[in-house]
């Protein structure tokens, strides 16, 4: 019996199951190549997994829309126009006439010349000035000022560069207004402009 009881013990077959915790094994417990194609997920990978030149480079793809022009650095070319707003305004602190208030406008660009300025108090401008308020415009040449509010400077508006009066310059100009009432209180206009090169 003794004989019998080693035979079956020695010839039995056994079977243990083995359970990893999660998380117990990574990169240092795989073997070189022992992750292949089909155990990878797709469109997992991206490009710096892969070695360089591994990768084929697609063909080149169709010719994409123009991007928006960008500023002028130089000097506006001729015909082209810049516009912008202006505004200049003051308080009067007494029953005294003749405050003066004054802002500075830049084009900018660089314009090839010193344009003529112009100022539009109604609807038409004439050739020289043929925008109005909401659209300025100007012809070439030409710095058209469109006045849409005033009060208390009786069409004072005027511009200045240095010491010249009614002067503007290749980068824009100085405008300044003249308190015409008598009354205390404020003083002012606002409007539109452009500018066309030459």
């Amino acid at each position: 019996m003794g004989y019998l009881a080693l035979f079956v013990a020695l010839g039995g077959t056994s079977y243990a199951a083995i359970k990893l915790p999660a998380g117990s094994v990574g990169a240092k417990q795989l073997r070189s190549s022992a992750v292949t194609s089909p155990k990878v997920k797709n469109r997992s990978l991206r490009a710096t997994d892969f070695a360089p030149g591994t990768l084929r480079r697609g063909p080149r793809g169709s010719q994409g829309p123009a991007g928006p022009a960008g500023s002028l650095a130089g000097t506006l070319p001729s015909g082209k126009t810049v516009r912008g707003r202006w505004a200049v305004s003051g308080v009067n602190p007494d029953t005294a006439a003749g405050d003066i208030s004054s802002d500075a406008l830049s084009f900018g660009v660089q314009l090839p010349s010193a344009p003529k300025r112009v100022f539009v108090f109604s609807a038409n401008g004439g050739a020289e000035c043929p925008g109005t308020a909401e659209s300025p415009d100007a012809a070439p040449g030409i710095l058209c000022f469109y006045v849409e509010y005033q009060i208390n400077i009786n069409n004072g508006i005027e511009t200045i560069i240095g010491t010249t009066t009614g002067a503007t310059s290749r980068q824009g100009a100085e405008l300044y207004i003249v308190n015409a009432s008598t009354t205390p209180g404020g003083y002012g206009a606002r409007g539109s402009w452009a500018a066309t090169a030459p």
